[in-house]
């Protein structure tokens, strides 16, 4: 008996401005129903974004759910450093979860520049979940 291990993966933003100080999610993943309670599940995730008129930092971090809301799985950042002011950037990271016994369980990857005098543009985001 075989079976299929299921993989989502989106490539659509969803918030493109990145406003200073606050948590923005930038991607989210379709509805993914895990076939065993307890499997790993393995996220891969990109996000290119163009940094703002002040160099500074950028933190990344995976939430379950769609929301800033969500329970975070990676643990905090400090950030990435942006070393220029209006430069494009790109980050992009691996991380493993296991969330239990769940169905339609989403993530999401937010992004926040903490610097109160910055702001950010999203170019591009991917983020593919797979399960083992």
């Amino acid at each position: 008996m075989g079976v299929r291990m299921p993989s989502v993966a989106s490539t659509t933003i969803v918030t493109a401005t990145l406003v200073a100080a606050t948590e923005a999610v930038v991607v989210t993943s379709p509805p993914l129903n895990i076939p065993f309670d307890f499997s790993l599940v393995l996220l891969a995730w990109y996000v290119e974004w163009l940094s703002g008129n002040v160099a500074g930092l950028t933190a990344f971090r995976i939430r379950r759910g769609t929301t800033t809301g969500g329970t975070q799985v990676n643990v905090n950042n400090t950030g990435i450093t942006t070393p220029a002011a209006a430069q494009h950037f790109i980050a992009s990271g691996f991380y493993v979860d296991t969330p239990g016994a769940v169905a339609e369980q989403q993530y999401s990857v937010t992004a926040t520049i903490p610097s109160a005098s910055s702001s950010g543009t999203v170019d591009d985001v991917s983020l593919l979940i797979f399960v083992l």
